[in-house]
């Protein structure tokens, strides 16, 4: 029988979604939720949401605890006072503390394990219990070698690396506490603008379920890597050396200095699958690489490889797929 921990608590950024429990939101639930019994929720929102009572009890969280956030954006020494007081107002004592693997998150996992005299685990790609205790699987040197790590000390805070998990839903309830609102009239250090960069109308590459990768070998015709994608209505991804040469925003960048993925399907197109890239797509579900380079690292975890001119292999594709979606039966 699977070991399970009594209780955990999820740390849940929904100011940075504008109030939307978003799939990166739903990917750390879901782990967390494998691992306990029972699973509470610490909310940073832009204003108390009538909504997260139903949206949270039906994805398995018991109870949340609202951190309203009206500022554009936060620092973590801004935030730090109200997570510990949020995560005492629960009175679990040493359940461990889940994070995402943004900046923020890691800082706050950090400072907060010093604070609640725990211990942090950064960049976990696996998590059990054993004895009850913790122990997680974290990537090491840029994800060529994986070590195991026993929390020795509670409260565990632990930053999940994504994996594409969708928590089960249920007629479950969840408990709202009394919101705490985060005050900056005492902090030197504070945000005061957050602006947004327009969206070209594609999924976002963080939660599109198909994923079109651009790298440099694509670079002589970065409309093949556009045109793929939009075929397919996926969200685009680049390599660091696309992004560098200008090709794509670094917004789109995947790997260990951009963001990580987990679509169900990755294509590259010109990608050799340095480890510094591959490390952010590890955990996507069917892999397909496009190379002329036989001997390209991206092909050793492919699923599917093509060694070939993506000039010449793309174009034949495309004519595929739009012949393909031609003949599909048209909703009425």
């Amino acid at each position: 029988m699977k070991a399970l921990l009594n209780s955990a608590v999820v740390v849940l950024d929904l100011v940075s979604t504008e109030g939307t429990i978003d799939a990166r939101h739903k990917d750390i639930i879901a782990q967390a939720r494998a691992c306990c019994e029972e699973l509470h929720a610490i909310v940073l929102c832009p204003e108390i949401l009538d909504s997260l009572r139903g949206e949270l009890g039906r994805i398995g969280v018991s109870s949340v605890i609202p951190i309203v956030c009206p500022e554009a954006a936060i620092t973590t020494s801004a935030l730090l006072p109200s997570l510990e007081s949020a995560y005492r107002s629960l009175n679990l004592p040493g359940a461990p503390i889940f994070f995402a693997t943004r900046f923020l998150d890691r800082e706050c996992a950090a400072s907060l394990a010093v604070i609640l005299g725990g211990c942090a685990i950064a960049e976990a790609v696996e998590i059990h219990v054993e004895e009850d205790r913790l122990r997680a699987t974290t990537d090491a040197l840029g994800g060529s070698w994986r070590g195991e790590v026993l929390a020795t000390a509670a409260p565990a805070c632990v930053c999940l690396r994504s994996r594409g998990l969708i928590p089960q839903e249920n007629d479950g309830q969840c408990r709202v506490g009394e919101p705490i609102v985060l005050s900056l009239s005492d902090k030197t250090t504070r945000v005061h603008e957050r602006a947004y960069q327009s969206g070209d109308g594609r999924p976002k590459v963080t939660e599109a379920q198909v994923v079109v990768v651009g790298g440099r070998g694509a670079g002589q015709d970065w409309s093949l890597v556009e045109d793929l994608a939009d075929a397919l209505g996926a969200g685009i991804g680049a390599t660091r050396d696309a992004v560098d040469e200008g090709w794509a925003k670094r917004s789109a960048q995947i790997g260990q200095t951009g963001v990580t993925i987990a679509p169900k399907l990755y294509i590259s197109l010109g990608v050799s699958g340095a480890i510094h890239h591959t490390i952010g797509m590890m955990s996507s579900g069917t892999i397909v690489a496009v190379c002329d380079d036989p001997d390209a690292p991206i092909f050793e975890i492919a699923d599917f490889g093509v060694v070939g001119d993506l000039y010449e292999i793309v174009p034949q594709a495309l004519e595929h797929i739009r012949a393909w979606r031609a003949n599909e039966p048209q909703d009425n």
